[in-house]
């Protein structure tokens, strides 16, 4: 065999090796493949992009955001329907590339809690029916959520992101739920068949700030215990008869700041905890002057008191006779208690200042300091 010959069969071996690799390492659309138990069908190429289909792992799983094939790279940007229904998962984590959840995805299951990332924009129906789900946290992406994907859990709490166009028939029907935040927006979402929620007489549903109750009503939303706009900080509002500020919605804190217009009320018990807006806030502080001269002849905190801070001219110019600080307060304002008719009080065991003249024109014999008190 000549040397020419060779060199020109060596060329057509090494040719035939390469396109053997090409054909045998190429993946087509439609192409499945299993990695780590969970199955994938491949659904573009260039780029490359895969669904989940099936499961066969244990109770909990985390999808992965790529997986590899025949040294090819493939980001998973799905879940198919009925990939992980009826297989016993307690835990589940979405990867941030998933942009659609299908049908039944995750029907049938003993999942307790969902964080659904912001890339999803479409959860099909019955997607999470059938769970324990006591909480879920719905991506801002979340564009339509199908029929009945959360029936037959225990969310008792629900937010709806702001995208959501529509939320279709017994979506949260049988579950416990008593609070809907609605963050629509740019478009309030339509409730599509009075079944969505099955108690809505129990829920309290809360709107975004400014937003008109009647644009919802138009909607589908209706029929439920109230509709109300979201507090901000800074807000004043009336619960029975004494008026509240809000100091922070992040921490659920508000002050009492007084008794409400109008209210002739002389004996009154502040709260630990009160709500609104479909939330519950603790009651921290009394504010400045909240009961000055308001002819008060009782006050009682509720216990356990949530209040840290009383402060000056809180109750000056009553006609209290006693009172019991609470101990979860740590100061008393400047003449707090002026001017009233105390001939007795009990100190907290946190109080660590009194400020001067607190206690100053009333009937005291005798009044104990507890240690915490570093100044007075």
């Amino acid at each position: 065999m000549t040397p020419q010959l060779q060199l020109q069969l060596k060329h057509c071996l090494t040719t035939f090796i390469s396109l053997w690799a090409l054909v045998a390492y190429s993946q087509n659309i439609g192409d499945t493949f299993t990695d780590n138990h969970i199955s994938y069908r491949v659904t573009t190429i260039n780029p490359n992009t895969v669904t989940v289909t099936d499961y066969t792992g244990g109770s909990s799983v985390t999808i992965p955001q790529t997986v590899d094939n025949n040294s090819n790279a493939f980001a998973v940007t799905a879940v198919g329907q009925d990939a992980f229904m009826d297989k016993n998962l307690t835990s589940v984590t979405i990867p941030d590339g998933v942009t659609s959840i299908g049908a039944s995805a995750f029907r049938n299951n003993q999942l307790t809690n969902m964080v659904i990332p912001d890339n999803v924009t479409s959860i099909g129906a019955f997607a999470f029916r059938g769970n324990l789900l006591s909480s879920i946290t719905l991506g801002a992406g979340v564009n339509t959520i199908g029929h009945g994907a959360f029936r037959f859990n225990n969310l008792t709490k629900v937010t709806i992101p702001n995208q959501v166009t529509s939320i279709a028939g017994e979506t949260f029907a049988n579950n416990p739920v008593t609070e809907v935040t609605a963050l629509g927006v740019a478009t309030i979402p339509t409730i599509v068949t009075d079944n969505t929620f099955s108690n809505r007489s129990e829920i309290d549903v809360v709107i975004p700030r400014g937003s008109k109750i009647q644009d919802y009503e138009n909607e589908g939303w209706t029929g439920f215990k109230s509709i109300i706009e979201e507090v901000e900080d800074g807000d004043f509002f009336t619960v029975g008869n004494l008026r509240y500020q809000v100091v922070s919605v992040a921490s659920h804190e508000v002050n009492v700041t007084g008794r409400d217009r109008g209210s002739t009320d002389t004996d009154i018990t502040i709260p630990r905890v009160v709500r609104v807006a479909a939330k519950d806030f603790k009651v921290t502080e009394t504010s400045e002057g909240s009961f000055n001269d308001n002819n008060l002849t009782s006050v009682t905190f509720e216990s356990p008191s949530n209040i840290t801070s009383i402060e000056g001219f809180a109750f000056q110019n009553n006609q209290l006779e006693s009172v019991t600080i609470p101990n979860s307060v740590e100061s008393i304002g400047t003449t707090a208690f002026y001017n009233n008719q105390l001939t007795s009080i009990v100190i907290g065991e946190k109080v660590t200042s009194i400020e001067g003249f607190a206690f100053q024109n009333n009937q005291l014999e005798s009044v104990t300091i507890p240690n915490s008190v570093e100044s007075i």
